[in-house]
């Protein structure tokens, strides 16, 4: 209790000090005066009777310091004088300060905004209740090669049999076409199991979740409306919960509004979600793989003994339907993991990278407190000579250093606000989700810290240089001086040979991935880009019987001859273009769906699948796509359901499973229905401009039965029009839509862009990379330059008296050009070498990220080589010029 009353009056110390400070002063003065008087009457002159009184008081002065200290709290007096008189020097030196505040902000900066990527994307938990116990399960196959969706009976078996699990949730992402009193709307569905919302601990801010058996056959339509939605569509209406909309061209009940966080799947969070109906042939098909899984594991089970359990259960399925489940098996991963196990090399890759920047920006300001401590000598031999101590004067030097990175934190938060409204469109196309993408509490306490790194980094050496300097200084006289300044200089010139070499990494990285994506960009993709439009249409869905579709004329009826046929024929006819198509997955845009086949008459491996990509094509697709026929011929308008199944498959097909020539031969889809093959086309890029295409089985769409699996997943989904035309997307479009809206004014047109555009976004992660990449090379190109500079600006004004003398005696002007240069070039290539041997190892970690070009591209070594030394010379030309101009009769009287 004394203690804390104690420290409570120190506190109170610090308050009305002058006050305090006139009292003790008082007080003071009368204990003098009282030892003066006794003194007088002793017999003392009164000059003796006062320097008495001093002695016994041992000094004003001194008794008033040990007063004070005891009153207050010296530790932070002492830092708030520091901090003024740090923010005095500052005031007093601008150019100094800008400099170094701006450098420190471009390192602090980029550091937090690829901070605030790495917490949005792998940090931060997702917004689920207990988010840690969230799993994706996965089929896998090929012996744990592959892996993917699981099936609508597989999902179900492992709900009744596994025990690991709180609950399971099945789900695939859709489309729905909403009606409103404007163009209708074209907007993400979710279809998922009934207690979606039960399992993931989210309640709706309105209304309520689904019910146990609103997912079952025959249940009337509810859907739960996201929080953007409602506000975007419906203007936040409150009474929207209990309405009936218009959906799919039938009636569907709102029975809730989801919170403004939630995002199902990560990502979606501008739609709806409708609990699935289990009713259509794909969910009776235990070899259609669709339904994605996500399960909450009990308390206390771990993610290995839940995915032993489910293997378990899946070794059980495989005996018993070994047809349809043979040489599968499957596997458990964390929710977060799954999501963000894409990003997570790309990020530490960049993060690295930045970091490098901030290690830039660091040496360039230590450089230049180096150089001002060296000017500031004679004001810390002062302070030294008149009581300072080492502990005093570095933290008086720490706490300039430490004003300075708060202030660099300070704009670096500004500028890494601004890079993300910057980057907001690229991100957004190459993140999955960016709602938690911001700078919040979290990125500002990474600034500080980064604030107080920085602060070890570049104050720390510089301010205990200083001190040793001065000491040196006062003890061995000018020569120590000068043995200092030249090892200060070493000091300094290894720090920039150490920004040359960080410089030349990064340098290294921007070009390798520049010339990786150009690779990428003129890659032949099998197909002509040029003079392509595409757009995407979706039907009602026949399959959905909770919505009654008897308004749009398609139920019960062939919707490629009710919708698509009419349509290709009307946009055929259109003035300029030259072919139209259509597909329901369009190259480059996504993942396609991936099926298995038999071939009559040739013998399979055991244990292993025989599997491709399935699309369903329309006539002249492949002309539309400028897709090239290597044998056999297009789809035909007289192939139809009473004709034999035809079937066209790509060279990739070819090569991997037939060893004769493919047109004739027989394939066995559709349990067991057989397709002959009529043509091989050139393949073209499915999943990525880096990734090799795979097998392809493509399908004609007049010869797919309403009632299959095929048209549930193509036909009644959504599909793909192509169109092939020299006009302009946008002279061609008022067009299109007429022609559409002839045959059904209440389908949207959607996904509106040209092959370009779908081949550019396929490459936004590449693209991402190396703009960022790019940029911080750029930054640490400019930092490495300015310290460049500066350390041989700094070198030529030491060295101006020497220069004069050389001169003086008969040094020749361009003598003394190559001296300088020869300094900086030597630095220069000191960095190269280090930046050579770091960059052989380091390239490595990006070798994943290049395509078409090894990471130790010789060429590219030596071409950023060349030009960093030209660029290094050239920042060293202007001191070296100024150090040539020298005047001996100036710089000696000077001296």
């Amino acid at each position: 209790m004394r203690q804390l009353r104690a420290w409570f009056l120190r506190l109170g110390g610090l308050l009305n000090k002058e006050r305090r400070d006139s009292e003790l002063t008082a007080e003071m003065e009368s204990h003098l005066q009282m030892h003066i008087d006794e003194n007088l009457r002793a017999g003392m002159s009164p000059v003796e009777a006062r320097r008495q009184a001093l002695i016994q008081l041992g000094g004003l002065e001194a008794a008033k310091e040990q007063y004070r200290e005891r009153r207050g709290v010296p530790v932070l007096e002492h830092l708030i004088q520091d901090l003024r008189y740090a923010l005095r020097v500052l005031r007093k030196n601008p150019g100094f300060t800008t400099v170094a505040v701006l450098t420190l902000a471009l390192g602090i900066g980029a550091n937090t905004l690829i901070f605030s990527l790495v917490d949005s994307v792998v940090l931060k938990p997702l917004l689920f209740d207990h988010p840690e116990r969230l799993v994706q399960l996965n089929e896998t196959f090929n012996q744990g090669a592959g892996s993917g969706a699981a099936s609508w009976l597989n999902y179900q078996d492992w709900t009744k049999r596994t025990t690991s699990f709180q609950g399971l949730v099945g789900y695939y992402a859709d489309n729905a076409n909403l009606q409103s009193s404007a163009e209708p709307q074209r907007v993400s569905a979710t279809e998922t199991t009934a207690n979606l919302f039960d399992v993931l601990g989210v309640k709706p801010r309105m209304g309520r979740g689904f019910l146990p058996g609103e997912d079952s056959p025959g249940a009337r339509c509810v859907t739960v409306l996201s929080d953007r939605l409602w506000r975007r569509q419906f203007a936040a209406d409150p009474n929207i919960v209990g309405q009936t909309i218009k959906l799919n061209g039938g009636a569907c009940s709102v029975i809730g509004i989801a919170p403004a966080s939630f995002e199902f799947p990560v990502g979606t969070n501008d739609g709806i979600w409708i609990p699935l109906q289990p009713g259509a042939e794909q969910f009776m098909n235990r070899g259609t793989h669709f339904l994605q899984t996500v399960g909450l594991l009990k308390d206390g089970v771990s993610q290995k003994s839940a995915e032993a359990d489910l293997k378990n259960v899946m070794q059980q399925l495989v005996k018993e339907y070994p047809t349809k489940n043979e040489g599968r098996s499957a596997s458990v991963l964390g929710l977060h993991e799954t999501i963000s196990g894409s990003y997570r090399q790309t990020l530490a890759i960049l993060f690295a990278a930045v970091g490098c920047v901030l290690l830039l920006a660091c040496v360039n300001v230590g450089n230049m407190m180096m150089a001002r401590a060296t000017s500031r000598r004679h004001e810390i031999a002062i302070r030294t000579a008149l009581g300072a101590t080492k502990k005093r004067l570095v933290r008086q030097l720490f706490t300039e250093s430490f004003l300075l990175a708060l202030l660099g934190a300070g704009a670096g938060m500004g500028m890494a606000a601004v890079a993300l409204r910057l980057l907001d469109s690229l991100l957004a196309k190459y993140l999955l989700s960016t709602s938690q993408l911001k700078i919040d509490g979290r990125v500002m306490m990474f600034a500080l810290a980064a604030s107080v790194l920085t602060t070890i980094l570049f104050g720390l050496t510089p301010a205990l240089h200083a001190v040793r300097e001065t000491a040196a200084m006062a003890m061995r006289g000018t020569a120590s001086t000068v043995s200092s300044h030249r090892g200060t200089q070493r000091f300094r010139q290894a720090l920039i040979a150490f920004e040359v070499g960080i410089s030349f990494v990064l340098l290294i990285a921007a070009v390798l991935l520049t010339k990786s994506l150009v690779t990428l960009y003129h890659q032949e993709t099998g197909m002509q880009l040029d003079s392509t439009l595409t757009f995407k249409i979706s039907p009602p869905r026949v399959s959905n019987s909770r919505v009654s579709n008897s308004t749009t004329g398609y139920e019960g009826h062939d919707i490629d001859a009710a919708l698509y046929r009419p349509l290709l024929a009307k946009l055929r006819a259109l003035p300029g273009v030259k072919s139209a198509g259509m597909i329901n997955i369009l190259p480059l845009d996504s993942w396609g769906f991936n099926g298995d086949f038999e071939m009559p008459g040739h013998s399979k491996p055991a244990d292993v699948n025989w599997s491709a990509e399935y699309r369903v094509v329309s006539p002249e697709f492949y002309s539309a796509l400028g897709v090239v026929m290597l044998q056999g011929h297009d789809f035909s308008a007289t192939d139809t359901m009473s004709t034999q199944r035809v079937a066209i498959v790509n060279d990739t097909f070819a090569k991997n499973y037939l060893a004769s020539a493919a047109i004739g031969q027989q394939l066995a889809i559709d349990e067991g229905t057989p397709y002959t093959i009529i043509g091989v086309y050139r393949a073209n890029k499915q999943e990525g401009m880096g990734a090799q295409p795979d097998p392809e089985i493509d399908l004609l769409d007049s010869q797919v039965s309403p009632k299959s699996v095929w048209s549930q997943f193509t036909l009644q989904q959504s599909m793909a029009v192509v169109i092939r035309s020299p006009l302009p997307p946008d002279a061609l479009l008022p067009s299109v839509r007429s022609a559409l809206h002839e045959i059904d004014p209440t389908l949207p047109l959607y996904k509106i862009q040209t092959m370009g555009e779908i081949r550019d976004h396929s490459l936004i992660g590449e693209t991402l990379v190396l703009v960022l990449i790019g940029s911080f090379a750029a930054l640490a190109l400019l930092l490495a330059l300015i310290g460049l500079y500066g350390v041989m600006s700094y070198y030529v004004a030491q060295r101006t008296r020497e220069i004069g003398i050389r001169i003086a005696l008969g040094a020749q002007r361009q003598g003394v050009l190559r001296m300088v240069l020869g300094q900086g070039a030597g630095m220069s290539l000191a960095g190269v070498a280090l930046g050579v041997v770091a960059s052989l190892g380091l390239t490595r970690a990006i070798a994943n990220l290049l395509f078409g070009i090894k990471a130790t591209d010789p060429l590219t070594f030596v071409a950023v080589a060349v030009l960093l030394l030209l660029v290094a010379l050239a920042s060293c030309y202007l001191p070296a010029r100024r150090a040539m101009k020298v005047d001996p009769i100036i710089a000696l009287r000077h001296e």
